[in-house]
């Protein structure tokens, strides 16, 4: 009795498993839940959407250029990356 018990549950269990993973392996469901870990074409048209976005949202913020720097806004730079290299070498 017992071990036709445990045959019975191992076998609705392995029914259970193989439908569950007829599901999510049917191609038909793939589309639904493409990601770009998986889909080399779906990564590159997440990316180019993002850089599409990115960019206009940079022409509507700040037109269609990057502005110039000013002298003041250029040294502040220079001084601050002089810094950031001397840390990174070691002789901070």
């Amino acid at each position: 009795m017992k071990q036709s018990l445990k045959t019975l549950i191992t076998a609705v269990l392995a029914f259970a498993l193989s439908c569950t993973a007829l599901f999510w392996l049917n191609p038909a469901n793939a589309a639904e839940y493409a990601t770009d870990y998986n889909d080399v074409e779906v990564s590159e048209q997440i990316s180019a959407e993002t850089i599409a976005k990115a960019k206009a949202e940079w022409i509507a913020e700040f037109g269609d250029a990057q502005p110039n720097l000013t002298a003041e806004s250029q040294e502040y730079l220079e001084k601050t990356t002089a810094l950031l290299q001397e840390k990174r070498n070691g002789k901070n």
